[in-house]
Protein backbone atom coordinates (compact mmCIF):
# COMPACT_ATOMS: atom_id res chain seq x y z
CA UNK A 1 0.00 0.00 0.00
CA UNK A 2 3.16 2.18 0.66
CA UNK A 3 4.71 1.39 -2.41
CA UNK A 4 1.10 2.73 -3.93
CA UNK A 5 0.67 5.68 -2.42
CA UNK A 6 4.23 7.16 -2.81
CA UNK A 7 3.94 8.87 -6.46
CA UNK A 8 0.61 10.57 -5.28
CA UNK A 9 2.47 11.76 -2.31
CA UNK A 10 6.00 13.07 -3.99
CA UNK A 11 3.56 15.71 -6.19
CA UNK A 12 0.82 16.48 -4.07
CA UNK A 13 0.41 20.32 -4.83
CA UNK A 14 0.03 19.16 -8.85
CA UNK A 15 -3.83 19.93 -8.41
CA UNK A 16 -3.28 23.53 -6.59
CA UNK A 17 -0.43 24.21 -9.66
CA UNK A 18 -2.85 23.55 -12.23
CA UNK A 19 -5.33 25.72 -10.07
CA UNK A 20 -2.71 28.78 -9.66
CA UNK A 21 -2.05 28.42 -13.62
CA UNK A 22 -5.46 28.58 -13.98
CA UNK A 23 -5.87 31.72 -12.17
CA UNK A 24 -3.09 33.49 -13.99
CA UNK A 25 -3.90 32.62 -17.63
CA UNK A 26 -5.94 35.44 -17.36
CA UNK A 27 -3.63 37.76 -16.17
CA UNK A 28 -1.04 36.77 -18.70
CA UNK A 29 -3.04 37.30 -21.56
CA UNK A 30 -4.39 40.49 -20.50
CA UNK A 31 -0.96 41.22 -20.57
CA UNK A 32 -0.16 39.74 -23.64
CA UNK A 33 -3.34 41.57 -25.00
CA UNK A 34 -2.25 45.18 -23.81
CA UNK A 35 1.36 44.74 -24.53
CA UNK A 36 0.64 43.55 -28.66
CA UNK A 37 -1.51 46.83 -28.74
CA UNK A 38 1.38 48.99 -26.83
CA UNK A 39 3.98 47.53 -28.91
CA UNK A 40 1.67 47.76 -32.18
CA UNK A 41 1.44 51.69 -31.65
CA UNK A 42 4.86 52.10 -31.09
CA UNK A 43 6.26 50.57 -33.96
CA UNK A 44 3.47 51.54 -36.27
CA UNK A 45 4.18 55.19 -34.92
CA UNK A 46 8.08 54.90 -35.59
CA UNK A 47 7.65 53.61 -39.02
CA UNK A 48 4.70 56.03 -39.75
CA UNK A 49 7.32 59.04 -38.03
CA UNK A 50 9.73 58.61 -40.40
CA UNK A 51 7.63 58.59 -43.34
CA UNK A 52 6.13 61.49 -42.72
CA UNK A 53 7.09 65.37 -42.27
CA UNK A 54 6.94 66.89 -38.73
CA UNK A 55 3.91 68.41 -39.47
CA UNK A 56 2.33 65.14 -41.05
CA UNK A 57 3.39 63.04 -38.18
CA UNK A 58 1.58 65.98 -35.69
CA UNK A 59 -1.59 65.36 -37.22
CA UNK A 60 -1.65 61.76 -36.86
CA UNK A 61 -1.14 62.44 -33.43
CA UNK A 62 -3.62 64.95 -33.12
CA UNK A 63 -6.47 61.98 -35.07
CA UNK A 64 -5.18 59.76 -31.83
CA UNK A 65 -5.50 62.16 -29.76
CA UNK A 66 -9.20 62.91 -30.89
CA UNK A 67 -9.58 59.53 -30.62
CA UNK A 68 -9.24 59.02 -27.10
CA UNK A 69 -11.40 61.83 -26.39
CA UNK A 70 -14.53 59.70 -28.04
CA UNK A 71 -13.06 56.69 -26.43
CA UNK A 72 -13.09 57.99 -22.90
CA UNK A 73 -16.93 59.19 -23.45
CA UNK A 74 -17.45 55.39 -24.81
CA UNK A 75 -15.68 53.78 -21.67
CA UNK A 76 -17.05 56.14 -19.76
CA UNK A 77 -20.88 55.86 -20.83
CA UNK A 78 -20.96 52.30 -22.11
CA UNK A 79 -17.87 50.47 -21.23
CA UNK A 80 -18.32 51.18 -17.52
CA UNK A 81 -21.86 50.58 -16.75
CA UNK A 82 -21.12 47.30 -18.74
CA UNK A 83 -18.49 46.09 -16.96
CA UNK A 84 -20.60 46.71 -13.42
CA UNK A 85 -23.56 45.55 -14.78
CA UNK A 86 -22.34 42.22 -16.60
CA UNK A 87 -20.45 40.86 -13.40
CA UNK A 88 -24.17 38.53 -12.75
CA UNK A 89 -27.09 37.29 -14.56
CA UNK A 90 -27.40 36.20 -18.28
CA UNK A 91 -23.80 37.85 -19.84
CA UNK A 92 -24.69 36.57 -23.24
CA UNK A 93 -28.21 38.74 -22.74
CA UNK A 94 -26.42 41.60 -22.01
CA UNK A 95 -23.86 41.64 -23.96
CA UNK A 96 -25.89 41.34 -26.91
CA UNK A 97 -27.86 44.93 -25.46
CA UNK A 98 -24.55 46.29 -24.40
CA UNK A 99 -22.80 45.76 -27.87
CA UNK A 100 -25.89 48.02 -29.41
CA UNK A 101 -25.79 50.36 -27.63
CA UNK A 102 -22.22 50.96 -27.76
CA UNK A 103 -22.20 50.73 -31.50
CA UNK A 104 -24.99 53.40 -31.40
CA UNK A 105 -22.92 55.74 -29.37
CA UNK A 106 -19.51 55.05 -31.14
CA UNK A 107 -20.99 56.02 -34.43
CA UNK A 108 -22.98 59.04 -32.97
CA UNK A 109 -19.22 60.13 -31.61
CA UNK A 110 -17.79 59.61 -35.12
CA UNK A 111 -20.40 61.93 -36.39
CA UNK A 112 -19.43 64.94 -33.73
CA UNK A 113 -15.89 64.25 -34.55
CA UNK A 114 -16.81 64.66 -38.51
CA UNK A 115 -18.82 67.56 -37.92
CA UNK A 116 -16.54 69.57 -35.45
CA UNK A 117 -13.25 68.81 -37.65
CA UNK A 118 -15.12 70.05 -40.64
CA UNK A 119 -16.13 73.19 -39.06
CA UNK A 120 -12.60 73.58 -37.48
CA UNK A 121 -10.63 73.27 -40.69
CA UNK A 122 -13.26 75.71 -42.75
CA UNK A 123 -12.96 78.45 -39.96
CA UNK A 124 -10.12 77.31 -37.72
CA UNK A 125 -7.44 79.55 -39.69
CA UNK A 126 -3.99 78.90 -38.60
CA UNK A 127 -4.77 76.11 -36.37
CA UNK A 128 -7.00 73.90 -39.71
CA UNK A 129 -4.49 71.40 -39.19
CA UNK A 130 -6.49 70.34 -36.15
CA UNK A 131 -9.79 70.45 -37.83
CA UNK A 132 -8.23 67.61 -40.32
CA UNK A 133 -7.31 64.94 -37.41
CA UNK A 134 -10.61 65.49 -36.22
CA UNK A 135 -11.73 63.78 -39.34
CA UNK A 136 -9.60 61.53 -39.63
CA UNK A 137 -10.23 60.66 -36.40
CA UNK A 138 -14.25 60.36 -37.33
CA UNK A 139 -13.30 57.25 -39.29
CA UNK A 140 -10.61 55.76 -36.92
CA UNK A 141 -12.69 56.48 -33.70
CA UNK A 142 -15.88 54.16 -33.88
CA UNK A 143 -14.01 50.97 -35.37
CA UNK A 144 -11.06 51.38 -32.29
CA UNK A 145 -14.63 52.10 -29.60
CA UNK A 146 -16.22 48.67 -31.21
CA UNK A 147 -13.03 46.64 -30.87
CA UNK A 148 -12.43 48.02 -27.39
CA UNK A 149 -16.42 46.81 -26.54
CA UNK A 150 -15.53 42.91 -28.46
CA UNK A 151 -12.25 42.87 -26.02
CA UNK A 152 -14.12 43.79 -22.82
CA UNK A 153 -17.11 41.34 -23.55
CA UNK A 154 -14.56 38.53 -24.33
CA UNK A 155 -12.76 39.15 -20.74
CA UNK A 156 -16.59 39.24 -19.09
CA UNK A 157 -16.66 35.76 -20.32
CA UNK A 158 -13.75 35.05 -19.31
CA UNK A 159 -12.18 34.01 -22.42
CA UNK A 160 -9.10 36.32 -22.31
CA UNK A 161 -6.97 34.15 -24.60
CA UNK A 162 -9.20 34.93 -27.41
CA UNK A 163 -9.23 38.97 -26.39
CA UNK A 164 -5.56 38.68 -26.98
CA UNK A 165 -5.95 37.45 -30.46
CA UNK A 166 -8.01 39.96 -31.10
CA UNK A 167 -4.75 42.42 -30.44
CA UNK A 168 -2.64 40.06 -31.94
CA UNK A 169 -4.50 41.11 -35.33
CA UNK A 170 -4.50 44.14 -34.56
CA UNK A 171 -1.03 44.20 -34.51
CA UNK A 172 -0.14 42.69 -37.13
CA UNK A 173 -2.16 44.85 -39.09
CA UNK A 174 -1.47 48.15 -37.64
CA UNK A 175 2.68 47.36 -38.21
CA UNK A 176 2.24 45.90 -41.63
CA UNK A 177 0.31 48.35 -42.55
CA UNK A 178 2.92 51.14 -41.32
CA UNK A 179 5.26 49.50 -42.90
CA UNK A 180 4.10 49.12 -46.06
CA UNK A 181 3.37 52.78 -46.07
CA UNK A 182 7.03 53.71 -45.33
CA UNK A 183 8.01 50.97 -47.62
CA UNK A 184 5.86 51.98 -50.85
CA UNK A 185 6.50 55.81 -49.67
CA UNK A 186 2.43 56.38 -48.21
CA UNK A 187 0.71 59.83 -47.93
CA UNK A 188 -0.88 61.23 -44.63
CA UNK A 189 -4.03 58.97 -45.89
CA UNK A 190 -2.55 55.95 -46.01
CA UNK A 191 -0.67 56.21 -42.79
CA UNK A 192 -4.40 57.46 -41.39
CA UNK A 193 -5.78 54.55 -43.04
CA UNK A 194 -4.14 51.80 -40.86
CA UNK A 195 -5.33 52.20 -37.26
CA UNK A 196 -9.19 51.93 -38.66
CA UNK A 197 -8.79 49.42 -40.96
CA UNK A 198 -6.75 47.01 -38.90
CA UNK A 199 -9.40 47.87 -35.79
CA UNK A 200 -11.83 46.81 -37.86
CA UNK A 201 -10.42 43.40 -38.92
CA UNK A 202 -9.79 42.80 -35.42
CA UNK A 203 -13.72 43.48 -34.36
CA UNK A 204 -14.77 41.01 -36.76
CA UNK A 205 -12.83 38.40 -35.23
CA UNK A 206 -13.80 39.14 -32.04
CA UNK A 207 -17.71 39.38 -33.23
CA UNK A 208 -17.55 35.69 -34.65
CA UNK A 209 -17.01 34.80 -30.63
CA UNK A 210 -19.48 37.05 -29.18
CA UNK A 211 -22.67 37.04 -31.81
CA UNK A 212 -24.54 39.96 -30.51
CA UNK A 213 -27.75 39.76 -33.04
CA UNK A 214 -29.70 41.47 -34.22
CA UNK A 215 -31.07 44.72 -31.86
CA UNK A 216 -33.77 44.15 -29.58
CA UNK A 217 -35.21 47.58 -28.94
CA UNK A 218 -37.47 46.68 -25.63
CA UNK A 219 -34.27 44.66 -24.27
CA UNK A 220 -31.82 47.12 -24.58
CA UNK A 221 -34.48 49.80 -23.14
CA UNK A 222 -35.14 47.70 -20.21
CA UNK A 223 -31.23 47.32 -19.70
CA UNK A 224 -30.26 50.68 -20.44
CA UNK A 225 -32.38 52.87 -17.97
CA UNK A 226 -31.04 51.89 -14.56
CA UNK A 227 -27.62 52.74 -15.90
CA UNK A 228 -28.67 55.91 -17.95
CA UNK A 229 -28.04 58.16 -14.84
CA UNK A 230 -24.76 56.77 -13.79
CA UNK A 231 -23.27 56.54 -17.33
CA UNK A 232 -24.55 60.08 -18.16
CA UNK A 233 -22.38 61.42 -15.27
CA UNK A 234 -19.70 58.88 -16.11
CA UNK A 235 -19.53 60.76 -19.37
CA UNK A 236 -19.31 63.92 -18.16
CA UNK A 237 -16.62 63.19 -16.04
CA UNK A 238 -14.39 61.99 -18.96
CA UNK A 239 -14.68 65.44 -20.92
CA UNK A 240 -12.58 66.81 -18.22
CA UNK A 241 -10.43 63.80 -17.64
CA UNK A 242 -9.40 63.75 -21.54
CA UNK A 243 -8.35 67.26 -21.11
CA UNK A 244 -5.35 66.67 -18.85
CA UNK A 245 -4.74 62.92 -20.43
CA UNK A 246 -5.34 61.46 -23.53
CA UNK A 247 -6.26 64.78 -25.83
CA UNK A 248 -3.66 66.99 -23.70
CA UNK A 249 -1.89 66.85 -27.24
CA UNK A 250 -4.89 68.66 -29.14
CA UNK A 251 -4.00 71.43 -26.46
CA UNK A 252 -0.26 71.36 -26.84
CA UNK A 253 -0.68 71.51 -30.85
CA UNK A 254 -3.18 74.48 -29.82
CA UNK A 255 -0.50 76.82 -27.72
CA UNK A 256 2.52 75.76 -29.00
CA UNK A 257 1.94 74.56 -32.86
CA UNK A 258 2.68 71.26 -34.80
CA UNK A 259 6.31 70.94 -33.56
CA UNK A 260 5.40 70.64 -30.67
CA UNK A 261 2.22 68.40 -30.90
CA UNK A 262 4.98 66.11 -32.85
CA UNK A 263 7.46 65.85 -29.79
CA UNK A 264 4.34 64.95 -27.65
CA UNK A 265 3.17 62.45 -30.07
CA UNK A 266 6.93 60.73 -30.35
CA UNK A 267 7.18 61.15 -26.14
CA UNK A 268 3.47 59.45 -25.24
CA UNK A 269 4.11 56.86 -27.88
CA UNK A 270 7.56 56.13 -25.93
CA UNK A 271 5.61 55.73 -22.80
CA UNK A 272 2.72 53.73 -24.52
CA UNK A 273 3.90 50.61 -23.43
CA UNK A 274 3.88 51.88 -19.79
CA UNK A 275 0.20 52.65 -20.11
CA UNK A 276 -0.40 49.93 -21.92
CA UNK A 277 0.50 47.85 -18.65
CA UNK A 278 -1.78 50.23 -16.55
CA UNK A 279 -4.69 49.45 -18.76
CA UNK A 280 -4.09 45.63 -18.51
CA UNK A 281 -3.69 45.47 -14.83
CA UNK A 282 -7.01 48.03 -14.97
CA UNK A 283 -8.85 45.45 -17.25
CA UNK A 284 -8.93 42.73 -14.72
CA UNK A 285 -8.58 44.20 -10.98
CA UNK A 286 -11.73 46.91 -11.98
CA UNK A 287 -14.31 44.05 -11.23
CA UNK A 288 -11.28 42.49 -9.22
CA UNK A 289 -12.61 45.68 -6.69
CA UNK A 290 -16.18 44.73 -7.93
CA UNK A 291 -16.10 41.66 -6.69
CA UNK A 292 -13.94 42.87 -2.85
CA UNK A 293 -16.39 45.36 -2.60
CA UNK A 294 -19.56 43.11 -2.55
CA UNK A 295 -17.26 40.31 -0.54
CA UNK A 296 -15.46 42.15 2.24
CA UNK A 297 -16.86 45.96 2.07
CA UNK A 298 -14.16 49.03 2.07
CA UNK A 299 -11.56 46.48 3.73
CA UNK A 300 -11.68 44.17 0.58
CA UNK A 301 -12.00 47.28 -1.60
CA UNK A 302 -8.64 48.72 -0.25
CA UNK A 303 -7.04 45.46 -0.05
CA UNK A 304 -7.91 44.89 -3.62
CA UNK A 305 -6.97 48.86 -4.70
CA UNK A 306 -3.83 48.46 -2.70
CA UNK A 307 -2.69 45.49 -4.79
CA UNK A 308 -3.30 47.14 -7.82
CA UNK A 309 -1.02 50.31 -6.79
CA UNK A 310 1.40 47.67 -6.12
CA UNK A 311 1.51 46.39 -9.28
CA UNK A 312 1.46 49.52 -10.90
CA UNK A 313 4.49 50.91 -9.32
CA UNK A 314 6.68 47.60 -10.19
CA UNK A 315 5.28 46.94 -13.75
CA UNK A 316 5.73 50.32 -15.25
CA UNK A 317 8.48 52.48 -12.87
CA UNK A 318 11.60 50.65 -13.99
CA UNK A 319 10.27 51.37 -17.78
CA UNK A 320 9.98 54.79 -17.05
CA UNK A 321 13.24 55.31 -15.13
CA UNK A 322 14.95 53.52 -18.60
CA UNK A 323 13.19 55.62 -20.58
CA UNK A 324 13.79 59.21 -18.86
CA UNK A 325 17.51 58.17 -18.68
CA UNK A 326 17.85 57.17 -22.16
CA UNK A 327 15.55 59.49 -23.80
CA UNK A 328 18.00 61.48 -26.47
CA UNK A 329 19.47 58.14 -27.78
CA UNK A 330 15.97 56.34 -27.96
CA UNK A 331 14.30 59.17 -29.56
CA UNK A 332 16.71 59.36 -32.58
CA UNK A 333 16.95 55.12 -32.99
CA UNK A 334 13.34 55.11 -33.14
CA UNK A 335 11.78 58.01 -34.99
CA UNK A 336 15.14 59.10 -36.69
CA UNK A 337 17.17 62.23 -36.60
CA UNK A 338 15.31 65.62 -35.70
CA UNK A 339 13.52 63.59 -32.52
CA UNK A 340 16.51 63.68 -29.91
CA UNK A 341 15.62 67.71 -29.56
CA UNK A 342 12.62 66.74 -28.10
CA UNK A 343 14.80 64.61 -25.18
CA UNK A 344 13.98 66.83 -22.35
CA UNK A 345 10.03 66.92 -22.75
CA UNK A 346 9.94 63.14 -23.20
CA UNK A 347 11.74 62.84 -19.85
CA UNK A 348 9.29 65.41 -17.86
CA UNK A 349 7.00 63.31 -19.53
CA UNK A 350 7.87 59.86 -18.34
CA UNK A 351 7.14 60.93 -14.80
CA UNK A 352 4.03 62.52 -15.83
CA UNK A 353 2.67 59.42 -16.95
CA UNK A 354 4.51 57.31 -14.10
CA UNK A 355 2.28 59.79 -11.68
CA UNK A 356 -0.93 58.93 -14.37
CA UNK A 357 -0.78 55.41 -13.62
CA UNK A 358 -0.52 56.25 -10.25
CA UNK A 359 -3.79 57.87 -10.30
CA UNK A 360 -5.96 54.94 -11.74
CA UNK A 361 -6.12 52.33 -8.71
CA UNK A 362 -7.56 55.62 -6.69
CA UNK A 363 -10.47 55.96 -9.78
CA UNK A 364 -11.31 52.43 -9.66
CA UNK A 365 -11.86 52.87 -6.34
CA UNK A 366 -14.09 56.08 -6.88
CA UNK A 367 -15.58 54.12 -10.08
CA UNK A 368 -16.76 51.47 -7.92
CA UNK A 369 -18.34 53.42 -5.41
CA UNK A 370 -19.88 55.03 -7.57
CA UNK A 371 -18.50 58.53 -6.47
CA UNK A 372 -19.23 59.78 -9.98
CA UNK A 373 -19.77 63.59 -8.68
CA UNK A 374 -16.40 63.57 -6.51
CA UNK A 375 -14.44 62.67 -9.49
CA UNK A 376 -16.39 65.08 -11.86
CA UNK A 377 -15.25 68.11 -9.57
CA UNK A 378 -11.56 66.87 -9.17
CA UNK A 379 -11.15 66.38 -12.76
CA UNK A 380 -12.86 69.83 -13.59
CA UNK A 381 -10.21 70.88 -11.53
CA UNK A 382 -7.22 69.66 -12.85
CA UNK A 383 -8.77 70.19 -16.36
CA UNK A 384 -8.81 73.67 -15.65
CA UNK A 385 -5.22 73.58 -14.46
CA UNK A 386 -4.30 71.71 -17.15
CA UNK A 387 -5.19 74.46 -19.59
CA UNK A 388 -3.99 77.38 -17.87
CA UNK A 389 -0.58 75.76 -17.32
CA UNK A 390 -0.04 74.75 -21.32
CA UNK A 391 -1.43 78.04 -21.91
CA UNK A 392 0.89 79.80 -19.93
CA UNK A 393 4.43 77.78 -20.57
CA UNK A 394 3.25 76.46 -23.88
CA UNK A 395 3.50 79.48 -25.94
CA UNK A 396 6.73 80.45 -23.80
CA UNK A 397 8.89 77.07 -23.89
CA UNK A 398 6.68 75.15 -26.36
CA UNK A 399 6.91 71.18 -26.09
CA UNK A 400 9.51 71.52 -22.79
CA UNK A 401 7.05 74.04 -20.82
CA UNK A 402 4.05 71.67 -22.07
CA UNK A 403 5.62 68.94 -20.25
CA UNK A 404 6.30 70.52 -17.17
CA UNK A 405 2.96 71.68 -17.20
CA UNK A 406 1.91 68.41 -17.33
CA UNK A 407 3.68 66.91 -15.03
CA UNK A 408 3.19 69.25 -12.27
CA UNK A 409 -0.81 68.67 -13.07
CA UNK A 410 -0.82 65.29 -12.33
CA UNK A 411 1.18 65.28 -9.12
CA UNK A 412 -0.91 67.70 -7.64
CA UNK A 413 -3.60 64.86 -8.75
CA UNK A 414 -2.23 62.37 -7.45
CA UNK A 415 -2.81 63.58 -4.24
CA UNK A 416 -6.49 64.85 -4.85
CA UNK A 417 -7.37 61.31 -5.86
CA UNK A 418 -5.64 59.51 -2.61
CA UNK A 419 -7.71 62.06 -0.29
CA UNK A 420 -11.04 61.35 -1.75
CA UNK A 421 -10.40 57.82 -1.73
CA UNK A 422 -9.35 57.83 1.94
CA UNK A 423 -12.30 60.41 2.10
CA UNK A 424 -14.75 57.92 0.77
CA UNK A 425 -13.34 55.06 3.25
CA UNK A 426 -10.88 53.27 1.16
CA UNK A 427 -8.44 53.61 4.14
CA UNK A 428 -5.97 50.44 4.02
CA UNK A 429 -4.91 51.02 0.62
Amino acid sequence: MAEDQGPRQRFPSHDRILARIAVLTPRIASFADQGLQGAANVLASALIARSLSHSDFAIIGLMIGAHYFAWGLHRSAVVLPYILDAVDGDIARKDAAWWWIGAVVSFALGAALLAGGAAWRAFGGGSAWIGEAMMWAALTSPALCLLEFVRRALYQRDRALLAASCSGIYAVGLVGGAGAVLLLQGDLRAAALCWPLSALTACAFGLAFTRPGAPRPRTISILWAPHRKFALEMGLTSVPYSIYTTTVVMLVGLFSGPLAAAGFTAGRTLTNPAMAVVSAIDTLDKPRAVRALAADGLDGLAGSIGRTRRTVVLLTGPYLLILAVGAPWILDKAFGSGYGEFALGVQLLAVSFFMTGLNQPSETALIVLKASRTMLVIRSVVASLTVAGLWAFGATWGFVGCAAAILAVNTLNVGALRAAEYRAGVKRA
